[in-house]
C-alpha cells in the first residue's frame, strides 16, 4: 500500500479500465442464501455478457441480514440501467442503496445515492 492511501480505497480500487463505480447495498434478512445465491449468479452472469462493465464481487452478512454488490465501468448509468429491471425482480432488492461514483476515489469526481424503487 503507498504513502497517504487508505485501506479503503487499496481494497475498492476499481481495475484500471474501469473507472466509474456502482455499489448496490440491500436489506436481505432470509433464513437461506438460496435467493441470494441465485440472484448473486444471475447478476453476474448479466453483466459480464453485457460487456458494459465488470462484476467484482460481493459481501453477504454472516447472519443474512444484508449485503452489497460491487460493479465497474467506464459507463456505470449504461450498466445500471441494463440491470435495473433484474434488481427490481427481487423482491429483497426494493429499496436498496445504490451509489454511483463517476470516477476514481479521491478524485473529487460526482456521487450520488438513491434507493431503488419500481417507476
Amino acid at each position: 500500500m503507498s504513502f497517504g492511501k487508505t485501506i479503503l480505497e487499496e481494497l475498492f480500487k476499481p481495475p484500471k479500465s474501469r473507472k466509474q463505480a456502482l455499489i448496490i447495498h440491500f436489506d436481505y434478512g432470509k433464513d437461506s442464501p438460496d435467493d441470494f445465491d441465485k440472484m448473486r449468479d444471475g447478476l453476474d452472469s448479466l453483466v459480464e455478457k453485457s460487456n458494459l462493465g465488470e462484476y467484482d464481487g460481493h459481501e453477504i452478512a454472516m447472519d443474512l441480514s444484508d449485503g452489497s454488490f460491487y460493479m465497474y465501468s467506464t459507463e456505470i448509468e449504461a450498466l445500471f440501467k441494463h440491470i435495473r429491471s433484474y434488481l427490481l425482480s427481487h423482491d429483497f432488492m426494493i429499496g436498496a442503496n445504490v451509489y454511483m461514483r463517476f470516477g476514481e476515489i479521491g478524485s473529487g469526481a460526482k456521487e450520488i445515492e438513491f434507493e431503488l424503487h419500481p417507476d
